[in-house]
């Protein structure tokens, strides 16, 4: 495979619409950029509300416990639900997508229950030790929330391989829309505190799991019991295999991503974690929303050519991922740096504009995290998740050999202007590791018994 060069504009999509199934990515693309939009619309509409109707002292307690709920999704619930993401071409092939499910729901009830029972522990102990008022609600509530956005993922990321983006949309847009409507009607409802958001977070997402389980869905992997499968051991081996060495790259990577809200909660208060929060919120939302569309467009195509040994087609879909990528979030940056201000303004209410400043560090910051991100699924699809730990442990130690430093000399600023600064070296070791497994790893071949 040739070395990644980044091509111009112009040769961007060159050549890239000749094919029907090319089309037909690009068809798929579209659907999840409309459904990226109106999530992100539901995310601004949220914002707003909240915004006005808390103040920044609440706003940084939810993030905080949302940081909890984030870490066990991250660690507990990501490294297997990325494995069936990754085994789910080759569970087509073989005819074992219901076994695929039934392992995957194994592992996560096991891991995320218990997680969750230490969580409810340590909260329990930190209640009865803590000097400031605190309730236990807030543990029990955020626990459910974990359990719930977990089986929410399992189910949305197996629309996504199997390509059925219309039920993926659906049911996305659905969750970001009916969260932060809950959470405001429980706000005017129960009154502005923490325990009345993240319950309506916890109901928005659990009305939905109900939908999905009570009506007629055609869920992946649900209602086959006829399936047979020989290698069962050596099958779980695989996933375990594949998905045990992204546990400690998720712990990296949240401290890489969220880690600074206690540090600022540490050294400064919780208003200032919330002013901190709207920012990177806001900020964070355009740079992920393209990530995501044009990974859940590429990604299972891409997987499925590097499965299949493809290696021209494989490129030619990287190439693609990585300029869309750049190009667009590169024109982001430059839109938030001449016009914070005017975001600020738009987006939140007098209280939290203050953070407008934030904004161009943060954005410059999630632009390198998208680049680094895309570089990091080379890895995924050679199942060498253990070169991700190199990229995710560099990003995790970087952030804290700087976020520290820059908060305690420059405040609420410093924290910001640290941010490009760790996920631009996240990005430039994530570059260096896809040229070292490009040079000792040749294209999964399939097996001669795959080929027959």
């Amino acid at each position: 495979m040739k070395s990644f060069k980044t091509i111009s504009p112009p040769l961007l999509f060159k050549g890239f619409f000749s094919q029907k199934f090319h089309r037909d990515i690009v068809g798929d693309g579209l659907l999840i950029a409309l459904g990226q939009i109106a999530q992100a619309m539901a995310m601004l509409v949220g914002v707003r509300l909240l915004s006005e109707l808390v103040e920044p002292k609440i706003y940084g307690e939810v993030t905080l416990f949302m940081g909890a709920v984030i870490l066990g999704r991250q660690v507990f619930g990501f490294p297997f639900l990325q494995a069936a993401l990754r085994f789910y071409p080759e569970a087509v092939s073989h005819h074992f997508v219901s076994f695929l499910r039934r392992v995957i729901q194994s592992y996560l009830f096991r891991v995320i229950g218990s997680y969750t029972l230490l969580y409810l522990i340590t909260g329990y102990g930190y209640v009865l030790a803590a000097n400031h008022d605190i309730s236990y609600y807030l543990f029990i509530l955020s626990a459910g929330l974990l359990c719930c956005e977990v089986a929410f993922a399992l189910e949305t990321d197996l629309f996504n391989a199997a390509r059925m983006q219309t039920h993926f949309i659906y049911l996305q847009i659905s969750n970001a829309w009916l969260r932060p409507l809950f959470a405001v009607l429980a706000v005017l409802i129960f009154g502005a505190n923490s325990v009345s958001i993240i319950s309506g977070y916890l109901t928005a997402t659990g009305l939905v799991l109900i939908c999905l389980y009570t009506f007629p869905v055609n869920r992946i992997g649900v209602g086959n019991t006829k399936e047979v499968f020989d290698s069962v051991p050596k099958f779980k081996q695989d996933i375990c295999l594949y998905a045990l060495p992204l546990m400690p790259l998720a712990i990296f990577g949240w401290v890489s991503t969220f880690s600074d809200r206690y540090l600022i909660g540490a050294f400064l208060d919780a208003e200032q974690v919330g002013i901190y929060a709207v920012a990177y919120s806001l900020m964070s939302l355009p740079f992920t929303m393209v990530q995501a569309v044009v990974e859940r467009t590429i990604r299972p195509v891409y997987f499925e050519a590097v499965s299949a040994g493809d290696e021209k087609k494989a490129g030619q879909y990287f190439r693609f991922w990585v300029n869309s990528v750049f190009y667009i979030c590169a024109a982001g940056v430059l839109m938030v740096y001449f016009f914070h201000n005017d975001i600020a303004k738009l987006c939140l209410s007098e209280k939290y504009h203050a953070s407008a400043r934030l904004m161009p560090w943060i954005a410059l910051g999630n632009l390198f995290l998208a680049m680094s991100l895309v570089f990091e699924k080379t890895c995924f699809a050679y199942k060498k998740t253990a070169y991700v730990l190199v990229i995710r442990g560099a990003g995790a130690l970087f952030s804290l050999m700087t976020a520290i430093p820059f908060l305690l000399y420059y405040g609420l600023i410093g924290a910001a202007i640290s941010v490009p600064f760790y996920f631009g070296m996240q990005l430039i070791i994530s570059a260096m590791v896809y040229k070292s497994v490009k040079k000792k790893e040749v294209f999964f071949k399939p097996s001669v018994a795959e080929r027959e």
